[in-house]
Order: structure tokens, then C-alpha cells, then sequence
């Protein structure tokens, strides 16, 4: 069924409602007790969602096999949390984290999403935003981030290095 919903669920109740939204608020506890993890915090166009998960999983899967995926949130406004743990058997991603990294973050980018959804730029992908970024969009920020904070007291090397 093309552009139609082939399986979900809707809460009948009060009580299965809040069982739902337990689910999904312990997705990352569930996770980090799986050891390492790299979380992605990722918007798509809604339309472009389908297509950005079928890329994202071919993706993770040619970068590492085995990567488990671990994707949750609240797809239905386009935004996707696209968090990764290693393959089974391992620690860690064999320092291939910045390569997983900027492929999604790549990948969202052209299709016309973005890298840094609800949680922002953070220190951690601010060189990402200089990879995938234009200079005028980084001049903007950049200006914006001095204009409100003048003497860079606030979160400094968060949005600009």
C-alpha cells in the first residue's frame, strides 16, 4: 500500500496510553544498558522519512555489519531519533564513530533534513556543521550566537568553535 500506514498502534485507553509513552521515554535507559551507543538526532521531511531509513540502514550496514539500529521518537513530525549500538559481540564501533556520523548526517542533509533536530548543535556537532554547512549559513549562526552572547560566556564552542 503505497503512502499508506501498514501497521501502528493507538492507545484505547488511559492506562495504554501511558504504557506507550513509558516505551518510548525508556528507549534510551533500554539502550544505554546495552553499552556504547551513537545517537543521531535527525529531522526529515516527512515525505522523505520512508526514503531516509531504507538509505540510513544501507548505510550503517556498509560502514559496519551487524550495527544495530535503534530507531524511535516522534517520527510522525519528521523528526527521528536513528540511534546506533554496536554489533553484537562488540564494545565499541572500531573508531568508526565520526564515519557513521557524517554519512547520516550527510544522508539528512540531502533530503532536505537536518543533523540536529530537537537537541541542537551541542559541542558535539559543531564540526559537522562545519563539514555540512554552507559559509553563509555558519556566518549566520555565527553572528546570532555573538549578537546574543557578546563576550561568549554562554555555552562556549556550542553552535560555533
Amino acid at each position: 500500500m503505497d503512502g499508506e500506514l501498514e501497521d501502528g498502534v493507538v492507545a484505547r485507553s488511559e492506562n495504554q496510553r501511558y504504557e506507550l509513552w513509558r516505551l518510548r521515554e525508556e528507549q534510551p535507559e533500554g539502550q544505554r544498558r546495552l553499552g556504547s551507543q551513537l545517537k543521531h538526532d535527525i529531522s526529515i521531511p516527512i515525505s522523505m522519512l520512508g526514503e531516509f531509513l531504507e538509505l540510513a540502514h544501507n548505510e550503517c550496514d556498509a560502514i559496519q555489519k551487524g550495527v544495530r539500529i535503534n530507531t524511535f521518537g516522534h517520527i510522525g513530525d519528521g523528526n527521528v531519533h536513528f540511534n546506533l549500538s554496536p554489533p553484537m559481540g562488540r564494545d565499541d564501533f572500531d573508531g568508526l564513530d565520526h564515519e557513521f556520523n557524517f554519512r547520516l548526517s550527510d544522508l539528512a542533509s540531502k533530503l532536505g533534513g537536518s543533523f540536529s533536530a530537537e537537541h541542537c548543535l551541542g559541542r558535539s556537532k559543531v564540526t559537522l556543521a562545519d563539514q555540512l554547512r554552507g559559509s553563509v549559513d555558519r556566518g549566520i549562526m555565527k553572528d546570532l550566537k555573538e549578537s546574543l552572547d557578546k563576550s561568549s560566556a554562554l555555552n562556549p564552542g556550542v553552535i560555533v568553535s
